[in-house]
């Protein structure tokens, strides 16, 4: 009986977690308003997650870069003068080691969405269908990674990044705050080149 309840109560935790990511990541598109994006006639989500571990060594990096001058580091922050830092390096070890045995690839479906509002193709599927004509040369794809949450699950890190048929948008992690029940993004990091 111990190890059903046990069983169970995984079985639970795991889908309440699932829905927060969802959720996640359905606030995230609201908040960056890709689902009607101007001049862009079609917005989909690219169902392969992008890497689960580079939000957690975006965030590392710029935390360690964040007292050298602003021409030496590495990452740039938006907003630009960022000291909000709510994760320390300590939690960031915790997260890594935590997400270090999920190796395998992530893939979002669209029966987990409720309120989402945006087909999720294959990126090969969606290039080739702008190639063929069936959707519009500018539809773009949006590659999200599954969110990570802080151990306290007050925020969450994301990449994100976009492809479309003539190019791309580059990568950024984004660290999310959960504010009023909604999840919003308090900070946007990218790398310098």
């Amino acid at each position: 009986m111990k190890k059903y309840i046990i069983f169970l109560s995984i079985i639970f935790t795991s889908c309440s977690i699932v829905k927060i990511e969802e959720q996640i990541v359905t606030d995230f598109f609201i908040e960056k308003k890709l689902r009607n994006i101007p001049h862009l006639n079609q917005s989909f989500l690219i169902n392969e997650a992008s890497s689960y571990k580079n939000p957690l060594e975006y965030y590392e990096k710029a935390f360690e870069n964040k007292s050298l001058d602003i021409g030496d580091q590495k990452f740039s922050t938006v907003p630009q003068k960022n000291n909000y830092w709510p994760i320390n390096l300590d939690e960031i070890k915790v997260l890594k080691h935590k997400i270090k045995k999920d190796s395998l690839g992530y893939y979002w479906k669209t029966k987990n969405f409720k309120s989402l509002e945006v087909p999720i193709i294959t990126k090969k599927e969606l290039l080739d269908k702008a190639k063929n004509g069936q959707i519009p040369i500018g539809s773009i794809g949006h590659i999200i990674s599954k969110p990570i949450l802080s151990i306290n699950k007050k925020y969450a890190f994301l990449t994100y990044s976009g492809v479309f048929c003539t190019g791309g948008i580059p990568e950024e992690m984004v660290l999310m705050e959960l504010k009023n029940k909604n999840w919003k993004i308090i900070t946007r990091f990218y790398m310098n080149l």
